[in-house]
């Protein structure tokens, strides 16, 4: 998808990637473009590695407010607060202004 993006002429990216720079030549720092099949291959590499990390985090998370009850306790009731419609979604802008959530 970036590779067709950039060959159009690069208009529709919203964002420049990792990915704009791993397809752009750069003879003065001594980078060629490698095949394809090389750069799937780093692709599924950080994908696995973000989401490995992700999941270790988000568990130890869990861990760590379900076995205290005063971290419990105190981000439940910043939660119900910010959302008090047990069936909202939760938008990472109101979640990010969470003090405490954050901190955790």
């Amino acid at each position: 998808m970036v590779k067709s993006d950039m060959d159009s002429g690069g208009k529709s990216a919203a964002r420049k990637t990792i990915f704009h720079d791993l397809l752009t030549n750069d003879p003065d720092a001594g980078w060629v473009v490698p095949p394809i099949g090389e750069i799937q291959d780093e692709a599924t590499a950080m994908l696995g590695a973000a989401a490995d990390t992700t999941g270790h985090a988000m568990n130890y998370a869990t861990i760590e407010i379900t076995s205290d009850p005063m971290k419990y306790k105190r981000l439940s009731a910043e939660l119900k607060k910010a959302f008090p419609d047990p069936n909202a979604k939760l938008d990472y802008l109101t979640l990010e202004k969470l003090p405490y959530f954050v901190c955790l």
